[in-house]
């Protein structure tokens, strides 16, 4: 996939957000973001499982959401042009 890759979300309604991922979420992926649609941050999330399997699936029980730079969860509406990011948990030492 390209750097920005558009996920046909058909029979889907609710606004197009950029949704942006980090670190292993992006090695699952093989993009930095994609354009999306979905009402709320749940649906996002759905949609990615659907489309990237089970792999994503159990790294995403871990992860962190934010939309627009604000902590976030998956009950949480979307409008379109916001900015939903995946961050995996990150260790160091």
């Amino acid at each position: 996939m390209s750097d920005k890759t558009k996920i046909n979300s058909s029979g889907l309604t609710g606004k197009q957000v950029k949704v942006i991922m980090f670190g292993p979420v992006r090695d699952i992926t093989k993009c930095s973001s994609l354009v999306m649609t979905g009402a709320t941050v749940g649906d996002i999330l759905n949609q990615l499982v659907i489309h990237f399997g089970s792999p994503l699936s159990r790294l995403l029980e871990t992860c962190a959401v934010w939309v627009n730079g604000e902590k976030s969860n998956e009950n949480a509406k979307l409008k379109t042009g916001d900015e939903v990011a995946i961050l995996p948990p990150v260790s160091g030492g």
